[in-house]
C-alpha cells in the first residue's frame, strides 16, 4: 500500500524490545488444492465455554496507547464490515454495536443477516476491533464506538464444512467484499486469506477502493500446506490493500507469511478477545497471530475515518504506516512492514511530506539542496578617524614634552636665589 523507495530493507523481524516491553490458530485459509483443516492451537482455560470475563487487559492495550487514542477518536459512526464467519451480536462487548449484515452462504434459515457465528472467529475479530468496555473485563476494542457490519462468508472449515457446503471459497470471499461495499462500509476487514490470485477477489478489492473503502487484510499464517513463508496470500497481496502481520509483546515473531507487500504489524499473540458465548479469551500464539492483528489495525483505521472522513483509503493507509513504531525511521521489513501500528500517532500526524520512511500521497517530500559555502574572507576595515587620532596623539605627546621642560627649567631657577645662612656680602 505504501511507497518503499529508498528504504532500508530489514531481513525478518528487527529486535526492538525497547519499544514495547488460543482459541483459533489461523483462521481459515483458502487454497487451489483442497484446504487443510484449520490448525487449532492450545486453548487456554479462560477460553472454555462459560469461563466468564478476564479482568486484566493484555499487553496490546498499552502498546497501542488506546487510552491516548480514545481521547482523540473512538470510531463513532464509522461502519466497519467484518468479512468472516459472522458476528454474534448478543455478547457483552458488542451490545448495540452490530448492524444487520449479509449471509453470503445462505444455509442458515434462522439467522440470515450475518449476526450468528458458529466458528467464533468473526466475533473475536469484531471484539478486538470494536469491543465496548464491560465491567469486570479488561477487553476494550481499538474503535469502541464503531459499528460492525457482519458479512458471513463461511460457517466452518475442514472436511465436514465442505460436505455441508458451508466452507470458505474465493467466490464467497469476493461476494462478501462486494456486499460490504453495498452496505456502505468505510473499512473492510478480511482476516482470512487464499494462496490463489482469484480474478473475482481482485476485482472486488478494486471496487472497494474505488468506492472509498479501505480494505485491511491479514498476510496469513504459515500453515502445513505452505512451508514457504514468502508465498503471497490474497487479498493482502493485492495493490491498494493494507497488508497486516502479527507480532507478540517485545516484537515476538508472529509466525506469519512475509513479503514485499507487508505494510504494518499489529498485536497478534496473547491478546484478549470476546467469544459468542459471552466469555473472554486470550487468543493467538506464534503461528496464529495475523487475524487478531488485522482486527486491531482495522480498528485504528476506523478511528482515522471518524477524525478525517474525507481523506480516502490511500491517505488513511499513509497515516498508519508513516507513524508505526519501528527502531529505524527509514526501515521497512518484509515481516512487519513499517512497524507496529500506533493509532494515537496516526491521529496526530501533521502531513508536511517530511515524515521519514514513507512518502505522502498528497504532499511532495521537500528537497534539501546543498548550499555552496563561500570561503571566509577577512577584509580590513578603514577607520575614518585614524588621521585625526594620530594628530591628536602627536600633539598630546608634544604637549607633554613641553610641559615637562617647563617644570624642569622652573626647578633650576628656583635653586639659584636661595640664600645660605651665615654668609656676608
Amino acid at each position: 500500500m505504501s511507497s518503499r523507495a529508498g528504504s532500508a530493507r530489514l531481513a525478518g523481524l528487527v529486535g526492538a524490545g525497547a519499544i514495547l516491553g488460543s482459541l483459533l490458530a489461523t483462521g481459515p485459509a483458502l487454497a487451489p488444492l483442497p484446504a487443510p483443516p484449520a490448525a487449532a492451537g492450545t486453548q487456554p482455560a479462560q477460553c472454555e465455554d462459560g469461563a466468564g470475563l478476564v479482568a486484566e487487559p493484555t499487553w496490546n492495550v498499552e502498546a497501542l496507547d488506546l487510552a491516548g487514542a480514545h481521547r482523540l477518536a473512538t470510531g463513532a459512526g464509522v461502519r466497519v464490515a467484518v468479512v468472516d464467519s459472522g458476528v454474534a451480536a448478543d455478547g457483552p462487548h458488542l451490545e448495540g454495536a452490530v448492524l444487520p449484515g449479509v449471509d453470503v452462504v445462505g444455509a442458515d434459515a434462522e439467522v440470515t443477516d450475518g449476526r450468528a457465528d458458529a466458528y467464533d472467529h468473526g466475533t473475536a475479530v469484531a471484539t478486538l476491533l470494536a469491543g465496548r468496555a464491560t465491567e469486570g473485563s479488561g477487553l476494550i476494542g481499538v474503535a469502541p464506538d464503531a459499528l460492525v457490519i457482519p458479512i458471513r462468508v463461511y460457517y466452518a472449515v475442514g472436511d465436514d464444512a465442505e460436505r455441508r457446503g458451508v466452507e470458505l471459497t474465493e467466490a464467497r470471499l469476493a461476494a462478501g467484499i462486494r456486499a460490504a461495499i453495498d452496505a456502505d462500509a468505510d473499512v473492510v476487514v478480511v482476516a482470512v486469506s487464499s494462496y490463489r490470485d482469484d480474478p473475482a477477489v481482485r476485482a472486488a478489492v478494486e471496487a472497494a477502493e474505488a468506492a472509498g473503502a479501505l480494505v485491511v487484510a491479514s498476510m496469513g499464517n504459515v500453515t502445513r500446506d505452505a512451508a514457504e513463508v514468502d508465498r503471497p496470500r490474497y487479498p493482502a497481496a493485492y495493490p491498494g490493500v493494507l497488508a497486516v502481520a502479527g507480532i507478540g509483546e517485545g516484537w515476538q515473531d508472529g509466525g506469519g507469511h512475509v513479503g514485499e507487500h507487508a505494510d504494518l504489524a499489529g498485536p497478534g499473540i496473547a491478546v484478549l478477545a470476546g467469544l459468542p458465548n459471552g466469555s473472554d479469551c486470550v487468543v493467538g500464539e506464534a503461528g496464529s497471530s495475523t487475524s487478531w492483528a488485522t482486527a486491531q489495525v482495522a480498528g485504528a483505521a476506523a478511528l482515522l475515518v471518524e477524525r478525517f472522513p474525507d481523506e480516502g483509503p490511500e491517505m488513511l493507509a499513509y497515516r498508519l504506516t508513516a507513524t508505526a513504531a519501528r527502531p529505524d525511521p527509514d526501515g521497512w521489513s518484509e515481516a512487519t512492514g513499517w512497524g507496529l501500528v500506533q493509532p494515537r500517532a496516526a491521529l496526530e500526524l501533521v502531513d508536511d511530506g517530511s515524515r521519514r520512511g514513507v512518502d505522502s500521497p498528497r504532499v511532495v517530500r521537500p528537497s534539501i539542496d546543498p548550499v555552496a559555502v563561500e570561503p571566509v574572507k577577512v577584509i580590513p576595515v578603514t577607520d575614518p578617524w585614524v588621521d585625526t587620532r594620530r594628530t591628536v596623539a602627536w600633539w598630546a605627546v608634544a604637549g607633554a614634552a613641553a610641559l615637562l621642560a617647563v617644570v624642569i627649567t622652573g626647578s633650576r631657577r628656583s635653586g639659584r636665589v636661595v640664600d645660605r645662612p651665615g654668609r656676608r656680602s
